[in-house]
């Protein structure tokens, strides 16, 4: 894999401390490359979980209440405790300052939002049956969840990019 500055994108090699082209800093000694290699392999572990999880949602069938719950947790159980120990681990570093830290961050509030719109935004009406009420759910939701995954791609193709991603 091509090492390329942060800052201009030009080809840089392990040893560089400084890209030749707009005299970035690159690292400072060795632990911050080793700390820096760190955090790019569990970026790349949660882009993966985060990409599966998008193309679950993509293969899943959205019309019905099973599909919220496992959702939900799949988002909670699975995803969210992987987040945390990223954001713990980098986010009081100089990794938890980057853009990367912040589109995985950003990613998963993405798909994080609407589980949070189910529970507080929609309340079953008064009078409406129960068949057309769950239609309107079911409908709104998909909506969102759908608006929600087009910002999430976009966070998860801007990551692909800067972590080299294939």
């Amino acid at each position: 894999m091509e090492l390329k500055c942060p800052k201009c994108g030009i080809p840089i090699s392990k040893a560089d401390i400084f890209c030749s082209n707009c005299g970035m800093r690159i690292r400072t000694n060795n632990g911050d490359q080793a700390r820096d290699d760190s955090f790019s392999s569990d970026a790349l572990d949660l882009l993966k979980m985060l990409n599966e999880f998008r193309a679950w949602i993509d293969q899943s069938e959205k019309i019905n209440v099973r599909f919220m719950k496992t959702y939900k947790q799949k988002i909670e159980d699975e995803i969210g405790p992987s987040i945390r120990q990223f954001k713990e681990k980098y986010g009081n570093n100089e990794a938890g300052k980057s853009k990367k830290f912040e589109l995985v961050l950003e990613t998963y509030a993405c798909l994080s939002r609407p589980i949070a719109f189910m529970q507080t935004k929609l309340r079953p009406s008064v009078g409406m049956g129960v068949w057309q009420e769950r239609w309107m759910m079911t409908k709104v939701v998909e909506d969102f969840l759908k608006e929600c995954c087009q910002e999430a791609d976009r966070h998860i193709n801007e990551l692909k990019q800067k972590l080299a991603y294939f």
